[in-house]
């Protein structure tokens, strides 16, 4: 067996971090308000553009979703210290380790950035694999980034997987 957990929203409780990005982002850019927790959960989308869209009242153009994911990005790594694991993070991983369950992280977050966030929360040596977004002009959506990190694993040998994720 092996589990592939998602990084943030799943293991990294970082909800309020991406609120106030996607405020400060709507701000800078003069595009829309303060973006509530309730707003969020009713309207998220994992098409960015679709999401910012919304937010914003009109199409969001190609230069527009360029520069947003840019800035977003500036301001996460800013913010993220102050997210921070799910409580029973790390009773799972135990049990799971216990069990002799081997674990990788996949995450659309870019993986320059992933990387050293996983590791500051001491957690890299307990997966075989942290994987982020490598290509920041990749535009696949996560269901195909997710394929190409299991079709990984499945080229070393592994066979049985359970997905852990917090959205569809």
């Amino acid at each position: 067996m092996h589990i592939v957990f998602d990084w943030n929203g799943t293991l990294l409780n970082d909800v309020q971090v991406v609120l106030e990005c996607d405020s400060q982002v709507g701000a800078e850019f003069g595009l829309w308000g303060p973006v509530t927790l309730a707003y969020y959960r009713e309207n998220f989308d994992r098409n960015w553009r679709a999401f910012y869209s919304t937010l914003a009242g009109r199409e969001i153009t190609d230069n527009e979703i360029v520069a947003i994911d840019k800035r977003w990005h500036e301001i996460y790594s800013e913010l993220a210290p102050q997210a921070s694991l799910f409580d029973d993070v790390g009773a799972v991983l135990d049990a799971l380790d216990q069990s002799n369950i081997v674990k990788s992280l996949h995450s659309m977050y870019p993986h320059e950035f992933l990387v050293p966030i996983v590791e500051s929360f001491g957690l890299t040596k307990r997966f075989t694999e942290v994987d982020g977004k490598r290509d920041p002009d990749e535009g696949h959506p996560k269901a195909e980034h997710l394929q190409q990190h299991v079709d990984r694993l499945r080229e070393s040998g592994e066979t049985n997987f359970a997905i852990v994720g917090d959205n569809v």
